[in-house]
């Protein structure tokens, strides 16, 4: 059993490399094994996988179990994520509870976020939920791509 963590950095670098196409194989089982040896990121990335697929055992419970338990391992990235899904989902109280833990583990655009709670993003994909924010002059401005997701 792997014990040693740069070990299983090493394989959650595998696994992020045949997720991207870089590498022959599947990265699902490699995620799953590092979920269960406590790695945050495998977690978190396991959890996105069970949202993405489409298959019998493919549950929105089964991603929230592995993004509060990746949360708990203090993945600020699992946070951020849980946000994104409750917005999603036009559940604005735990946005901004899962954007506040986000925040404490150190992402500082989700404190800047916080701050302003914006109830509407720039990203096309919130059309389907009412949740488009108009495209502003300063946006194109600074640069801003309005694709996130």
């Amino acid at each position: 059993m792997f014990r040693d963590q740069e070990k299983l950095d090493g394989l959650y670098d595998r696994a992020v490399r045949i997720m991207d196409g870089l590498a022959p194989g599947f990265c699902q089982p490699i995620f799953r094994a590092l979920a269960v040896r406590n790695h945050s990121n495998g977690q978190a990335l396991l959890a996105c996988n069970f949202l993405k697929d489409k298959g019998p055992c493919t549950h929105p419970a089964f991603a929230a179990y592995w993004y509060r338990k990746a949360w708990r391992n203090r993945s600020a990235l699992a946070a951020q994520h849980m946000a994104m899904n409750c917005f999603a989902s036009n559940d604005l109280q735990g946005y901004r509870r899962w954007l506040r833990r986000a925040a404490r583990l150190g992402y500082d655009d989700e404190a800047f976020e916080l701050g302003k709670f914006a109830t509407r993003l720039p990203h096309r994909r919130l059309r389907s939920i009412g949740r488009l924010r108009p495209a502003y002059k300063r946006d194109r401005k600074l640069g801003r791509d309005s694709e996130m997701w």
